[in-house]
């Protein structure tokens, strides 16, 4: 005997979108802030090293953070795409088993988690400026 798999109803699609819509929205700000958050980590670190000693050791912090920034920017872009494919698929079968309230809150405390240690990376490497 086959099973069936269960699909959507029409009705369904409505706060399917929108909370797909504002956790897509919350992945967006993620990726910019920790982005920022690394560049500005590694940025504070590379000023703790004086030039006359990279240039003594021949160690130029410089272009490892311009290089960083760009890798950095690849890496979230890349893992963005998967997270904006994962909550297709977890917000489909969340609204499918009735589970969405959970399933919801939980992605968005990851995420808001994600935009506090950004955050809180971005305040502390400004303050040692």
């Amino acid at each position: 005997m086959m099973s069936e798999e269960k699909q959507l109803k029409p009705i369904q699609y409505i706060p399917f979108y929108l909370l797909w819509g504002f956790s897509g929205a919350l992945c967006v700000l993620d990726w910019l802030l920790a982005r920022t958050a690394i560049t500005s980590v590694v940025s504070a670190i590379a000023n703790t090293v004086s030039v006359e000693k990279q240039i003594e050791r021949q160690w130029f912090v410089r272009w490892p953070v311009a290089a960083l920034d760009k890798f950095v920017l690849v890496i979230l872009g890349i893992a963005a795409m998967v997270v904006f494919m994962g909550l297709n698929y977890v917000y489909q079968k969340a609204l499918i088993e009735g589970t969405i309230t959970k399933r919801f809150a939980v992605v968005t405390g990851i995420q808001a988690g994600i935009l506090a240690l950004s955050a809180l990376a971005i305040f502390v490497t400004s303050q040692l400026v």
